[in-house]
């Protein structure tokens, strides 16, 4: 889709692995400080401003290829010089964000939340349903690209907005809680609470429990 080919297009795509390796490592020194729930909602509006992005460019700027870009039938629309430019730069900084939150927290998240007798079953579960959906997204996005080209971009960023609602409402925070403490917040008597949002509710709970800090 940039125009890019032979070896500076393996370049592009060594750049975007070694992206993710580095910042992956480094989210590690901060993932407590900050939490699991704002790394969670600021990485998806931050991925989802990417794929509006990546996705206006590519319909303003873009041009059609009947044949597919460099053979690849899936691939029908391309950009280059300045525009090109953006959709690579917005395409690694979505690979940054990604590597700086979800990346982590996806596997982070699910271990804490489980008790402890339910903690092999759930991971396992969490687990093989990560695995699932990147397979079906694999199977998703070549032909959403031939079919609706840019517009698989403006979708993804949809539902990027939508997942940042979600933590927002619903994810109690975690971090810096012991095993017991986190056991407290999902409760029977803390769930059935009503009349506000849960991911304040489970705040709340926290404080009035002096689980805070």
């Amino acid at each position: 889709m940039a125009h890019l080919s032979g070896i500076i297009n393996l370049i592009s795509s060594g750049v975007q692995y070694a992206l993710f390796l580095v910042f992956t490592s480094i989210v590690f020194f901060f993932i407590d400080k900050t939490g699991r729930r704002p790394l969670l909602i600021y990485e998806a509006i931050g991925m989802g401003i990417c794929q509006f992005v990546v996705g206006g460019v590519l319909d303003s700027y873009g041009s059609y290829v009947p044949g597919g870009v460099g053979g690849n039938e899936n691939v029908i629309i391309q950009v280059s010089g300045g525009p090109s430019h953006v959709v690579v730069a917005f395409s690694d900084l979505l690979i940054i964000i990604y590597a700086l939150t979800l990346a982590p927290v996806a596997w982070v998240y699910p271990a804490e939340v489980w008790s402890l007798e339910t903690r092999a079953t759930g991971m396992a579960w969490a687990s093989l349903a990560n695995w699932i959906f990147n397979f079906s997204l694999g199977l998703f996005v070549p032909p959403a690209f031939h079919s609706i080209s840019y517009k698989t971009f403006i979708i993804f960023g949809v539902l990027c907005f939508g997942a940042a609602i979600q933590p927002f409402l619903f994810y109690p925070e975690t971090a810096r809680k012991s095993l017991e403490e986190i056991e407290v917040l999902f409760s029977r008597e803390n769930l059935q609470r009503s009349g506000e949002p849960l991911g304040a509710k489970f705040g709340s709970i926290a404080q009035s429990e002096g689980l805070k800090g």
